[in-house]
């Protein structure tokens, strides 16, 4: 994935950030800081950021986009593959989610990534990246923590 990309995906999570706090935030859209330690093969961390819309009671699911980076950590780590950024949209109803998207770095390359995850302010996860090679699993399980503000 090129840099180019990479700041239009900064660009338009701005553009969401701004709308949904100023100017419709009395519609239920909200934004979400997270923090996610995971671990596959080696341990990583993820900061993430997400803006989504809270529906009211009769329509349980709430779409979402996130956008973050992940840091993988161990001794034996190449420092290609140390940073990845990724953008998920995602689907919530109530204590459960799902979300698919795009995890990348720009010199490694581009992989999709599916998540699952559960709970409520503190979240387990399961993420399934194709990285196809030894170094970085592709089972990802965590746990997370999310603080949703509304908008």
């Amino acid at each position: 994935m090129n840099f180019v990309y990479y700041k239009k995906i900064k660009l338009l999570l701005l553009t969401i950030l701004l709308f949904s706090s100023r100017s419709v935030s009395q519609n239920g859209l909200y934004i979400s800081p997270g923090i996610q330690v995971s671990y596959s093969n080696r341990l990583s961390v993820s900061y993430q950021l997400s803006t989504g819309i809270i529906a009211d009671a009769a329509y349980p699911f709430m779409p979402a986009i996130t956008v973050g980076q992940r840091y993988y950590f161990g001794k034996n780590t190449p420092p290609n593959m140390k940073r990845f950024n990724y953008i998920d949209v995602q689907i919530s109803a109530v204590f459960i989610g799902a979300g698919v998207g795009r995890i990348w770095n720009n010199q490694y390359g581009s992989f999709k990534k599916y998540k699952v995850y559960g709970g409520a302010f503190a979240l387990l996860s399961y993420d399934r990246i194709n990285f196809n090679n030894d170094l970085n699993g592709n089972n990802h399980y965590g746990l997370f923590g999310v603080l949703p503000i509304p908008g």
